[in-house]
């Protein structure tokens, strides 16, 4: 990067490799301008956006993203470029607006239909965009919150992910992702988890579908639900039939950091590190928790 203006011959030379037919001097150029006048060079830089080779398309993607006022053509021509980006070049296209936690309404509108993507490369580089931004308007959200009913297990995975940043999603849509909880699919289900661990504030109403995937058949799955009630201190809300399956994922925990359970009258206690849970329980839930310290050998 040169980070001083061209003297006017040289960057009408430069300008001019632009047009070269070999394509690597066509990207070091590109490479040379993204200190110079926007007003100068912003109509050869948005010119590139349709070069026949993509890493040029790319490098011209990052010249205007280095500009700190871009101009409204040059909004519309990188939108444009996103919409006809060919589908080998999605993912170099959407790479190139990593980083950049500020991008525009309309431009976010075309990465969040690349979540649709077929190619999970493409899907995982619009979420990284996505969660990188400082904030998403209600309406992206929403816009990201249609992929959750995607047929494609991957969409659905993806759609999660570009929410998990966000801490105060609306009931409606946390009724969304509640219901994916018992998707056919693991990841999902775990994604789905993750999203609802990462609210600031939660009800009961969208916690209570949560015990059930301490029977998971995907290990992380079931850590997950176990620290998600954990966390959350709603311990309450599991059933007698999943007593053992908790305590199980605790001693599996165990190993890692201190983890004890404890029985005293009608209350469970659990002390993880420094943190102590305790919960008023039904007596066949506490009966199933010594059952199962019994079957291992614990004394209860």
């Amino acid at each position: 990067m040169l980070g001083n203006p061209l003297v006017e011959d040289h960057l009408s030379t430069i300008l001019a490799c632009l047009k070269h037919e070999d394509a690597q001097m066509r990207l070091t150029a590109l490479g040379l301008l993204d200190s110079q006048p926007a007003e100068i060079i912003m109509p050869a830089i948005v010119a590139c956006l349709g070069d026949e080779d993509i890493l040029v398309q790319v490098e011209a993607v990052g010249v205007l993203k280095a500009q700190p006022n871009p101009s409204e053509a040059a909004l519309r021509a990188t939108e444009a470029f996103l919409i006809h980006v060919g589908p080998t070049s999605k993912e170099e296209a959407v790479k190139a607006f990593k980083d950049q936690p500020n991008l525009s309404e309309e431009i976010l509108q075309v990465i969040v239909t690349f979540l649709g993507d077929k190619e999970k490369s493409v899907r995982r580089e619009s979420v990284y965009v996505l969660r990188g931004q400082l904030t998403l308007s209600k309406e992206i959200i929403w816009d990201v919150a249609v992929h959750l009913k995607s047929n494609d297990s991957g969409v659905r995975q993806s759609a999660l992910e570009a929410l998990g940043n966000y801490p105060n999603l609306s009931g409606e849509l946390l009724r969304t992702v509640v219901a994916l909880l018992e998707d056919e699919n693991s990841d999902v289900r775990t994604e789905a988890i993750r999203t609802l661990q990462c609210q600031l504030d939660i009800s009961e109403e969208f916690l209570r579908n949560i015990p059930a995937l301490l029977d998971d058949e995907e290990p992380f799955t079931r850590y997950s639900a176990m620290e998600t009630l954990t966390n959350r201190r709603a311990l309450s809300l599991m059933q007698n039939q999943y007593a053992e399956s908790f305590y199980s994922i605790l001693l599996s925990e165990s190993f890692d950091e201190h983890v004890a359970c404890q029985i005293m009258g009608d209350t469970f206690y659990l002390t993880r590190g420094n943190q102590v849970y305790s919960v008023k329980q039904s007596s066949l839930f506490l009966s199933s928790i010594r059952m199962a310290q019994s079957q291992y050998g614990i004394p209860s």
